[in-house]
């Protein structure tokens, strides 16, 4: 692992190398494992982008009932302490996106294993050269360091969205409901880096030809508002995130 101008670490290994390019051949050993893996990242993080996107829906919809069925009627002088029936079928909704989400982080977890396992694997046989490079520019410990940084993220980010499940019916105000589904599309624990590593990844393996355009991959999100928060559709401006919301959210999370 090198380091830029600015002491910055990065995960791609210094030019010197030696190199040892596949061709779009039929491809063997490391170097079908490595191509093989990149795209599996790749199908996993794409069906993860559209449990989110399910997951905000379910939520918007849960923060509509709770702001018209309870906290308009506070505002209106009224008491009630009971939660809506319509919110039941919703969070159980919602518990089976993260469930979904659940699975997906641990076979990214699995596929990590697997890179760091092809790497403890190379150090024992005869000849075996950790500066190797199997495509364009990364070597197996390349795409071992990348895989667990793209994992870590969604791993992170997997803890953040069961502290959601857990307090999306119970907000106490109408602020918090707005930042809790802020939370959830923002998903503030992957990195925009995470989706460059794994463009990289793509890339040095041959998924991306440079010459015919890029592969399409998750980027960033849709235009929320000038305040960068997402719009809620009772709210004209974008959403603002108290601090004891932000704080039961992080304290669940992993550091």
């Amino acid at each position: 692992m090198s380091q830029n101008s600015e002491g910055e670490k990065s995960f791609l290994s210094p030019v010197k190398v030696h190199s040892q390019r596949h061709g779009a051949g039929n491809l063997t050993g490391h170097p079908r494992k490595v191509k093989d893996l990149a795209a599996d990242f790749h199908n996993y993080i794409m069906k993860w982008e559209a449990l989110n996107a399910q997951g905000m829906d379910i939520v918007t919809k849960i923060a509509n009932i709770k702001i018209e069925k309870v906290f308009d009627v506070q505002e209106d002088g009224s008491t009630t302490s009971a939660l809506p029936n319509e919110l039941n079928p919703l969070c159980e909704s919602l518990s089976e996106v993260v469930e979904s989400m659940s699975n997906l982080e641990s076979k990214l977890s699995n596929k990590a294993k697997n890179a760091e396992a092809l790497v403890a694997l190379e150090k024992f046989q005869p000849g075996g050269d950790k500066s190797l490079v199997l495509f364009g520019t990364m070597t197996l410990k390349d795409v071992a360091d990348t895989t667990r940084e793209i994992h870590r993220d969604f791993h992170k980010e997997l803890q953040l969205k069961r502290c959601l499940l857990r307090q999306v019916a119970h907000t106490s105000n109408r602020e918090e409901t707005e930042a809790l589904a802020a939370c959830w599309l923002h998903q503030p624990y992957i990195r925009p880096q995470c989706h460059d590593l794994l463009h990289a990844l793509l890339k040095d393996t041959g998924h991306i030809n440079t010459q015919q355009g890029d592969l399409r991959l998750p980027g960033p999100l849709p235009d929320q508002g000038a305040g960068g928060g997402p719009r809620n559709p009772r709210q004209k401006g974008p959403c603002r995130f108290p601090v004891g919301f932000a704080f039961y959210c992080a304290t669940d999370a992993p550091e």
